[in-house]
């Protein structure tokens, strides 16, 4: 496999076993991707929703010699083997498995069904703090700051604590 830029993304979930998904997952992304390194699992409360049910979250970092959007479409295709349907509008929702694509080292993308660095990762600590575990020192293309910085500035106050 062609080695390419660092690539940081973000697992979610809050429905089912969590972690036995997040595991298979992992094997599934195994297939197209290098995993260089995982966060610890975190347990976060929901963000921009109402629910009862807390998410786990884990940031990896990957190489793969995939292209962004050949990257994305993987990623649905696992989603969808887990169940996950696209969702209509902007409401968030519960759900087994989100895997989202947060920085592909230093490139700016603004696709139509992708952007990178993810918009709103700067702002919510159930990305940011799994993140600075392994890329305290990455800088955010676009903001100039360091993963570190953008998890002490961010402003969000919603708990989020190792599993």
């Amino acid at each position: 496999m062609k080695k390419s830029q660092s690539i940081f993304i973000l697992l979610g979930g809050n429905q089912g076993d969590v972690k036995r998904t997040f595991a298979e997952v992992c094997m599934q992304i195994e297939n197209f991707c290098n995993i260089v390194q995982t966060s610890p699992l975190y347990i976060t409360e929901p963000w921009g929703m109402e629910t009862k049910d807390l998410f786990y979250n884990q940031a990896l970092e990957i190489e793969t010699s995939l292209k962004p959007l050949a990257l994305l479409e993987k990623f649905q295709e696992i989603e969808k083997t887990y169940g996950r349907v696209p969702k209509v509008g902007n409401a968030y929702e519960s759900r087994v498995i989100d895997i989202d694509i947060l920085l592909w080292g230093t490139e700016i993308l603004d696709e139509p069904n992708l952007t990178v660095p993810h918009p709103r990762m700067h702002i919510r600590n159930f990305t940011l703090i799994p993140l600075k575990e392994i890329a305290p020192n990455t800088i955010h293309p676009v903001l100039g700051k360091t993963i570190q910085e953008l998890a002490t500035i961010n402003g969000d106050n919603l708990s989020v604590s190792k599993a």
